[in-house]
């Protein structure tokens, strides 16, 4: 089960508001520079959810060719999606939990919980 936000449902006028109220890393400031014109321009692409656009820059080379399509920064879109991906952490092994006592993490296990 996920406890993710539900990336169908995040319009990219959303996303773009989480972008400016979020306090970015120093790496990910750059996305602000040009976020309106950049969005309008995946709204243009017909991209109109989170869902959307994570689709689009999946690889390297949906990348590139949004980035040709869109005449948005190959970089700004590769800088977007670790921004966006950071919303969706990959879940870590129970058995990783060194800072846990392993009689507690066996519990855990035990419960049916294998990861975070």
């Amino acid at each position: 089960m996920s406890y993710y936000v539900d990336d169908g449902k995040i319009t990219l006028d959303e996303l773009k508001m989480r972008i400016k109220e979020t306090d970015l890393v120093p790496s990910r400031v750059s996305l602000l520079d040009s976020l309106n014109e950049n969005i309008i321009a995946l709204q243009k692409a017909g991209i109109s959810s989170l869902a959307d656009l994570r689709k689009e820059i999946k690889t390297a080379k949906s990348i590139s060719l949004l980035a040709n399509k869109t005449k948005i920064d190959l970089q700004y879109l590769t800088l977007l999606r670790r921004e966006i991906e950071a919303y969706f952490p990959k879940p870590l092994p129970v058995k990783s939990f060194d800072w846990l006592p392993k009689n507690e993490r066996r519990k855990i296990e035990g419960k049916g919980l294998k990861n975070s």
